[in-house]
Formats: C-alpha cells, structure tokens, sequence
C-alpha cells in the first residue's frame, strides 16, 4: 500500500508540474542559453588545437551542452527547510507515508518533468550546432547514461534532504543553501571539466559525490572512460547514495526530537 501512495506521489507532481510548464521551459533555456558564450569561449580556446586535456573540441562542446541540460533537469531544491522553520512538517508527520520517501518521490517527478520538457530544446541545439558536437551512435553509451543520471539524482537527493534537515538546528540556513549550490557545481564539472584543475583537486573530488552527478555522466555516455572505469563510477554512486541514506535516516531521527512545530 506504501509504494502506491508513493507512485500516486510521483504521479499527482508529475501532472502538477503542468501548470509551471512555461516557468521549467524558461529554466531550461536559461541553462542552454548560457551555454552559447561557453560555446564561442571553447570554440576560441581551441582555435588551432586539436585535442585539449584529452578533449577534442566538439567533445568539450558536447560536454557543456549535455551537463547544463543534465542539471537543468535533475538539479531541484527541496521545501523541507521552510516546512520545519514554520511548522508545517507536523502535517506531513501524522500522515501514514515516510515524510522523506514522500519528497524523494514528489522530486522525482519534478525531475522527470524537467527532463522530457527540456529534451526537444536540447535536440533542437544539438541539430542547430550538428557540424560542432561530437555524435554518439552507440546504444550501450545511451543507457550506461540513462543509469548514471538516475544515480545522479539519488546523490543530488540525500545531499539536499541532508543540507534541508540543518534547519532542526541551524535555523534560517540560507547561507548552507549557497555553499552548497556552489559545491555541488564547482566539484560536479559543470563550472570547468574537472581534468583542466589542478591535481589535488582532481583526487578529492574522486573521494565526494559530487563527481559522479555532472562529469562522470558526460564522460561516460562519450566514451573517454574505459568499462572498468564506469563500473567503478557506478559502485561509488551506490556506496554513496547507500551511506548518505544511512546517515540522513540517522540525523533525521536526531532532528526530530528537536523539533518543536514554531511557525503556523
């Protein structure tokens, strides 16, 4: 009975999203259109080279547009912050469903909304920019993509379920939303592929979560990672998503008997 709620969850945001159809559309585009300094930026960068990093230019091309589209989509903010700070989790709790399985699948929807709104925009650039991106034929590269977005957003999930519950203690936590944006962009790849920063910072974001949510997916699904290498990225999304969601669940427990329902 659990996992229907949950399904109807996702199903009831997914149909919601349709009144906020324009304002996603407008998010993806902002994200895209952004892209197109980043365009004229590489494509002067590279001028005479050939290959960059490891990158040949429609690769870096291709790498941009796909992680601006890819975050665009998955990269969504939770209300649970603003639920605990004016007491409207109360409601949510007396209810018979998981508060937190309850957002992972409200946010899910979101997510899958962004992404198939957001999907003919990307096409239509990848069509427009046909003689400066880099094509990938391969079937396996498709799902190996699709599995990694979803592993993605697992991270993305319990890292921004985890940074909301700082509320129970941290009250107005603004500043952690900030910090955090910034973070996730800096070591996800999606500022400037992690392989042109230096070394040390290479090797720690090998070690954060961060990694396996932007730059992974891309080099991934183009092939510049061996299949030991993505086998590896994917063991390290479960390790990740399994010890978050060990961690979320134990803090969440804490945090509830901190809480004491202020606001309306």
């Amino acid at each position: 009975m659990a996992w229907r709620a949950y399904w109807t969850v996702f199903k009831n945001s997914f149909v919601g999203q349709l009144e906020y159809r324009s304002e996603t559309v407008v998010r993806i585009l902002t994200g895209l259109v952004s892209f197109i300094s980043v365009f004229y930026l590489w494509n002067d960068v590279f001028a005479a080279k050939a290959v960059m990093a490891g990158y040949t230019k429609p690769q870096i091309i291709t790498y941009y547009l796909l992680v601006a589209y890819i975050f665009a989509s998955i990269f969504t903010s939770l209300d649970i912050s603003a639920e605990i700070r004016d007491g409207q989790l109360s409601g949510y709790l007396l209810r018979p469903i998981s508060y937190l399985w309850y957002n992972y699948w409200f946010s899910l929807a979101r997510r899958a909304f962004r992404f198939v709104i957001g999907l003919p925009i990307l096409i239509g650039l990848l069509w427009l920019l046909r003689d400066h991106v880099y094509w990938v034929g391969d079937i396996k590269a498709y799902l190996v993509l699709a599995l990694a977005m979803y592993g993605a957003v697992n991270i993305l999930f319990l890292s921004d379920a985890f940074r909301n519950i700082l509320e129970f203690w941290v009250v107005n936590s603004d500043a952690w939303d900030m910090i955090f944006d910034h973070l996730v962009g800096f070591f996800s790849g999606t500022m400037i592929p992690l392989v042109f920063l230096p070394g040390w910072i290479q090797t720690l974001a090998d070690y954060l979560p961060f990694k396996y949510t932007g730059t992974f997916l891309v080099d991934a699904f183009m092939g510049r990672l061996s299949w030991t290498e993505i086998g590896v990225g994917f063991m390290l999304q479960t390790l990740w998503t399994v010890a978050m969601a060990l961690v979320l669940s134990l803090v969440w427990q804490r945090g509830l008997k901190r809480y004491e329902a202020y606001g309306n």
